[in-house]
């Protein structure tokens, strides 16, 4: 490893997890080990800190290692794998192994991940990682509100004073000291923008509770903004990168765009500027430079990624990772040939039509 270089983790003998409900790796030691490394750490009090609000972040609400998000994604890649399974099982003529998967497949939904997170939380409990302070109780944890909402928080301890920002800064600076920007809450939040992070833990004594950032939006109708013209493969191949993706406002009110992302075919986060007026429309370019040369005007902004001339899937979803709109086009089949290569884009006839169906598409001569 280079002196300011990171570390990178590989994983092996992953057939070896999710199988006793009360393995402890807690507090589990080997020096020459990244369990070593994090041990070593935890002598450090900022190192801890960030570990208490890792856990919260990850074990409770909705995180990532609760019993329904474990078997979300269990069960994802469980699908993806059956009909491998099945054909091995076929390939050596013995059914017994696809049965003992889909046995073991369910044995972990219904007996392990129900169980598993609370125990590790336990563990992790017993060996000192969370604060003795719980953290602060939302009246609704993040996502969207109206205009005029209110956000109550709550101290659920006997002792403590709440402080909280809505500048992105952490109340808790380094060494356990108050950030003099940080806000003491004396009561309710009076929502009223398009979007409002809320950082908040408790304080008592020289302790502090664990955190996680809450992310407010404004309630507004998504899914007017609607995916209306793909140019998935410009005519000329010198101009590959005059590919784009045009979006638009069918509502009637100005949609405000802050962290709504496209991603699958190609990947973009809107920032906290942005914002389309009725009938407005906000087009993607894959180089943005290459794009004003051709077009003549500038794209609102550059995507990663490219999009396939064989055909994807285009998704576009909301600040709490809602899909809203998704378009899956083709080359082909119903789906308007010209578009492939020929010089036109789709383009939707009409945005009121559902743009999932080939029929809802037309070339557009640019």
């Amino acid at each position: 490893r280079e002196l300011d270089g990171r570390y990178k983790f590989v994983e092996c003998d992953n057939d070896w997890v999710c199988i006793n409900l009360y393995d402890n790796l807690v507090s589990h030691y080997a020096y020459d080990t990244p369990v070593g490394i994090f041990q070593d750490l935890a002598v450090h009090e900022e190192f801890r800190m960030l570990v208490a609000d890792r856990i919260y972040d990850l074990f409770f609400l909705d995180g990532l290692l609760t019993p329904a998000e474990n078997i979300r994604r269990w069960e994802v890649h469980a699908e993806q794998i059956e009909q491998a399974m099945l054909g091995e099982a076929a390939r050596w003529g013995d059914a017994t192994d696809y049965q003992t998967f889909l046995q073991n497949k369910d044995d972990i939904v219904q007996q392990y991940f129900p169980f598993r997170t609370d125990i590790v939380i336990q563990q992790l409990d017993s060996a000192g990682w969370l604060p003795a302070l719980e953290p602060v109780v939302y009246n609704q944890y993040g996502g969207l509100l109206s205009p005029g909402a209110s956000i109550v928080l709550q101290n659920p301890n006997q002792q403590g004073q709440i402080y909280y920002s809505l500048d992105g800064t952490d109340p808790r600076l380094e060494g356990g000291v108050l950030n003099p920007a940080a806000l003491t809450y004396q009561g309710p939040l009076l929502f009223n923008g398009y979007k409002v992070e809320v950082r908040a833990r408790i304080y008592d004594n020289g302790q502090w509770s664990a955190m996680k950032p809450m992310r407010f939006y404004r309630d507004q109708a998504y899914d007017a903004l609607v995916i209306n013209e793909v140019h998935y493969q410009p005519s000329d191949a010198d101009t590959k990168n005059a590919e784009f993706l045009e979006l638009l406002n069918t509502g009637n009110d100005t949609l405000y765009l802050q962290d709504v992302f496209l991603d699958l075919a190609i990947h973009y986060a809107f920032d906290n500027s942005a914002k389309l007026a009725p009938g407005d429309f906000w087009v993607l370019a894959r180089d943005k430079g290459h794009f004003e040369t051709v077009y003549g005007f500038e794209a609102d902004g550059e995507y990663a990624g490219k999009l396939s001339n064989e055909g994807e899937t285009i998704r576009r979803s909301d600040p709490r990772d809602n899909e809203i709109d998704w378009v899956h086009y083709f080359p082909s089949g119903n789906w308007p040939s010209q578009a492939a290569g020929e010089g036109p884009s789709l383009e939707l006839k009409d945005n009121q039509l559902d743009n999932q169906l080939a029929s809802s598409w037309h070339s557009h001569f640019l």
